[in-house]
């Protein structure tokens, strides 16, 4: 819907871009790589990305910091740490939005508002229906 409404105010060269954290057979490998990875490069980062390597090293790649730039940039690639499900999952995602006339490409970027993974749990989905029916607002 936010493509059809740029494309109706004129935007173009517009670029999707997506990423993929896996599912939970496969990012905890990944999870493992992304701390080593930071691990080495500790005394570089800011103190939040320090303390977010413990917490959520998800949240490394998306530090705003200048000074952690660099090693969000060289950082391994969750799309190369997928399982063959989730790689596959991922690839005909990009096909199918490619198909439809989406420029899609990869990225490192991680965005928890747009990862894909295949089907998420039944355990996940309801958690979050629940989420959202408890901050939907009541009647006014």
């Amino acid at each position: 819907m936010a493509w059809r409404l740029y494309r109706h105010l004129g935007l173009t060269g517009l670029t999707l871009q997506m990423n993929s954290i896996g599912c939970r057979v496969c990012r905890p490998a990944y999870l493992d790589v992304l701390k080593k990875y930071y691990t080495a490069r500790a005394a570089g980062l800011c103190a939040d990305c320090r303390a977010r390597l413990e917490r959520n090293p998800l949240r490394l790649l998306d530090c705003k910091q200048e000074s952690c730039q660099p090693a969000a940039e060289a950082a391994p690639a969750s799309t190369d740490h997928l399982c063959p499900e989730c790689a596959a999952h991922f690839s005909g995602l990009k096909k199918h939005l490619d198909s439809l006339g989406f420029r899609s490409r990869s990225t490192a970027v991680w965005c928890a508002a747009w990862t894909t993974t295949p089907a998420p749990s039944s355990r996940y989905s309801r958690k979050r229906k629940r989420a959202r029916a408890a901050s939907a607002p009541g009647p006014l």
